[in-house]
């Protein structure tokens, strides 16, 4: 398009026509709602884990905002802390679940809890 095109098309619309056109253009071509990413909950993740994990990301805050040797310091404390306390986590319900395993259980719960 050269620039007098463009001046024949400017002079027949108005600002606001030209924006509420093309607001109705942009309501019919982008979706309104937003897609929301299905998080799977894990039965493992308790109260202790969420601790740990919120206690280990407030010392990581502390490190980034003041990089003493105090803080770094409680960074790496807390970091093994925080990674024992999921494993332990995880293990201990592993562990349970298998144990309610029998004869009687549906092969889909198995399946479900395995992925």
């Amino acid at each position: 398009m050269c620039s007098e095109e463009l001046g024949d098309i400017g002079s027949d619309l108005s600002i606001s026509d030209f924006t509420s056109i093309l607001h109705d253009m942009a309501s019919t071509a982008i979706p309104r709602n937003k897609c929301k990413l299905k998080r799977h909950n894990t039965p493992w993740f308790n109260d202790d884990c969420r601790s740990a994990v919120l206690d280990r990301r407030k010392a990581l805050r502390k490190v980034k905002a003041a990089p003493t040797a105090v803080n770094l310091e409680h960074y790496k404390i807390l970091r093994p802390k925080a990674r024992h306390t999921i494993r332990t986590a995880r293990r201990y319900s592993w562990q349970t679940f298998v144990s309610k395993i029998n004869s009687r259980t549906p092969v889909k719960k198995v399946w479900k809890m395995i992925k």
